[in-house]
């Protein structure tokens, strides 16, 4: 899927070089969104645990995409800064923000149950640790990048005001300030 997935990006990167002669950046961003981004999420938290070799790939391909997206007046900037004026998350930060996104829906019966029975939440009487999911303990590290583990973790992870949001979308919107004043 990964090799797939490079090729298709590739093919797309391409095509967003040739429009940055043709297209101002709000085009090229909107090209992103429609043609490059669409694809990077699909199925990415079954993939985001993929060994740091195709990892490193496909954050390379994300990467070019912000260089092609920035006009030449700002080519001067990093690919951070560039990624940061454009409003994309770094690639990481991507991946963890669709996990978390998902990782909502399965906390709110609003997944499949095929993936809601992988998590159980926390029966502790405590208040602080109330909506917690309990976090299987691995017998192999090869464990540690499955859903149910890192899923639950990451859930644990997040702060309580952004779990507690009354909506999906409404969850999105504060785990995105969550990850940009962390970034």
């Amino acid at each position: 899927h990964l090799n797939h997935l490079g090729k298709i990006l590739s093919k797309n990167l391409f095509l967003l070089s040739k429009l940055k002669y043709l297209a101002d950046e709000p085009t090229r961003k909107l090209f992103y969104h429609a043609h490059i981004q669409p694809h990077l999420d699909y199925v990415s938290t079954v993939w985001d645990g993929a060994s740091e070799a195709n990892m490193k790939k496909l954050n390379s391909l994300y990467r070019r995409s912000a260089k092609l997206i920035v006009d030449k007046s700002r080519s001067h900037l990093s690919t951070e800064e560039k990624l940061q004026t454009l409003g994309i998350l770094p690639f990481r930060k991507q991946l963890s923000f669709n996990k978390s996104v998902l990782m909502c829906k399965i906390t709110r019966s609003k997944a499949p149950t095929y993936l809601t029975h992988l998590f159980v939440t926390s029966d502790v009487p405590y208040r602080t640790l109330r909506n917690d999911l309990v976090v299987p303990k691995p017998r192999i590290d090869l464990f540690k990048t499955s859903l149910s583990y890192s899923g639950a973790r990451l859930w644990n992870d997040l702060p309580k005001p952004v779990k507690a949001a009354a909506s999906v979308n409404a969850f999105k919107a504060q785990l995105l300030r969550h990850i940009k004043k962390t970034t």
